[in-house]
């Protein structure tokens, strides 16, 4: 996607990423010093990404393979560990975090907060997009950006109420899968799409590998407390039968 940007287009792409670190940063400001300084880089660093795969200057299919990457990716991999939505429940008042919980758990925002839904606007678009002329459209900037954001979202679980981990690495494994054969035929098809076509299966499976990781150990740390409850020789350190909580017992 070349696209020779005025200084209107600038200043309106410079606007569109310095608005979201501004307004997280003010809304760090009222949460206190306890939130966590890793969830402020992975915002500011999927902003800068985002950035970068925007104003990437180049030309032809390579240069939109790696576009994708970083702007529906990388950067909704980063923001998405940024914990936007838990951020915003909590520095906001009651009231309007009520609010904005019923709004995340209204039936269109939960049907596209859905892995299986959101993996098919994230892959599934990328095949029309890339089998049809609109790939070089300036809008497919913003549609790899939310759709991205809302797979990668889905699969880590970072909005109320999420899936379950069994579905959810069904859906991480299908979309990867078909990432992968969009790649393959991309390759074939094309004769002169080989480095894009290759650039899209690596480095969407470096990206998808480092997703599994972070899911796999969201799903990991669910299971520990439950494994730590028996003590290795299998008894209740409180006696058994189970029994009501005690004092003696905490």
């Amino acid at each position: 996607m070349n696209h020779g940007w005025s200084a209107a287009g600038l200043l309106l792409i410079g606007s569109a990423l310095v608005v979201p670190l501004v307004v997280y940063r003010l809304a760090v400001s009222e949460v206190g010093p306890g939130w966590p300084a890793r969830y402020r880089a992975c915002w500011a660093g999927g902003l800068g990404v985002l950035g970068v795969g925007v104003l990437l200057p180049g030309h032809g299919f390579t240069h939109q393979v790696l576009s994708h990457l970083l702007v529906g990716m990388v950067a909704p991999l980063l923001l998405a560990l940024g914990r936007p939505v838990r951020l915003a429940l909590r520095a906001l008042p009651v009231a309007r975090a009520r609010t904005l919980v019923r709004l995340l758990r209204s039936l269109p925002l939960r049907t596209l907060g859905n892995p299986a839904i959101a993996a098919l606007l994230n892959v599934g678009a990328l095949w029309l997009l890339w089998t049809t002329p609109y790939a070089d459209h300036p809008l497919v900037h913003v549609h790899m950006l939310l759709a991205g954001y809302l797979f990668t979202a889905a699969i880590l679980g970072t909005h109320p109420r999420p899936a379950g981990f069994r579905f959810r690495a069904a859906v991480l494994v299908a979309a990867s899968a078909g990432h992968g054969i969009l790649a393959k035929y991309l390759y074939a098809r094309s004769p002169g799409a080989e480095p894009g076509a290759l650039l899209l299966y690596y480095g969407g499976d470096a990206v998808d590998l480092v997703l599994a990781v972070l899911f796999c150990r969201a799903w990991f740390r669910t299971l520990s407390p439950r494994r730590s409850a028996v003590p290795a020789t299998g008894r209740r350190s409180c006696g058994s039968p189970p029994a009501p909580r005690s004092p003696s017992c905490r």
